[in-house]
């Protein structure tokens, strides 16, 4: 037996992809590429697009994709992979530059940390 998607799991669906993109962190190193609004951008428009869908076949793929990405969107902003596979402390301090990545760092703090400023500013 097929089970259709009631409308309200779907708005509950829709919501839940929305919530996620305003919590998506801000990436302070491409100002005028954010994840969060190609998120919004993709969730508006495949659910503008499968409005009118009405066959339950379709409807239930539909909504089993969605769920997915939706819990591939919370695995990826709960840093579930980086928690579950974290890099070895060798893998930070290289042989060739041991210094590299401690930089690297503070560079990328020091300038989000600027655009930080100037966005509020």
């Amino acid at each position: 037996m097929l089970i259709v998607p009631s409308h309200i799991k779907t708005i509950h669906i829709y919501r839940s992809f929305l919530r996620i993109a305003q919590n998506w962190p801000k990436d302070y190193l491409r100002p005028r590429s954010q994840i969060k609004e190609a998120i919004q951008q993709r969730v508006t428009q495949s659910f503008r697009k499968n409005k009118l869908a009405q066959d339950p076949e379709i409807l239930n793929t539909l909504f089993q994709e969605a769920e997915q990405e939706l819990k591939a969107l919370g695995r990826l902003m709960a840093n579930e992979y980086k928690n579950k596979y974290p890099l070895s402390q060798r893998m930070y301090t290289p042989s060739h530059n041991s210094q590299y990545y401690s930089v690297l760092a503070a560079t990328l703090d020091q300038k989000a940390a600027k655009a930080g400023k100037l966005q509020t500013e």
